[in-house]
């Protein structure tokens, strides 16, 4: 997405590998506070209570909430939405739509993507915070 928006935008290089840099140490940090989650609380994921539920896609053997999914796209969504400021219609309704995909596959509960997006979201406004305070402004 990121390259997509560079292109659109016609960015060149620095400014590409300065949102790619921002993005991936995010999702970096989204990644180890979800997971610390997941094991903390070890909640099953919906066919481990009904056995008879068919999933769209294999279940994870490993905890459902919060979903990574949704920490991912919420985190996602601040930020690309504070680079990228004119797409940020379009970004969350992507990222709400990458969410929920995992509840329709059937491996994550509601609760599951609509918490784990708000805690991505707070992690992206964390890192957007840290970025004002050393006057990184958008890049469009």
């Amino acid at each position: 997405m990121i390259f997509d928006l560079g292109e659109k935008y016609r960015l060149g290089s620095p400014h590409i590998a300065r949102a790619l840099g921002y993005s991936n140490a995010a999702i970096n940090d989204t990644f180890v506070i979800t997971w610390f989650l997941k094991y903390l609380w070890d909640v099953a994921r919906p066919n481990q209570y009904g056995r008879n539920l068919s999933t769209v896609l294999i279940t994870p053997r490993f905890p459902s909430y919060p979903s990574a999914h949704a920490t991912i796209a919420g985190c996602s969504e601040i930020l690309l939405s504070y680079l990228f400021p004119s797409e940020s219609a379009r970004i969350k309704n992507l990222m709400k739509e990458s969410a929920q995909s995992r509840l329709y596959a059937g491996v994550h509960f509601k609760v599951d993507n609509d918490e784990g997006l708000r805690l991505g979201r707070q992690i992206g406004e964390t890192v957007v915070k840290l970025m004002r305070s050393q006057n990184l402004n958008t890049i469009q």
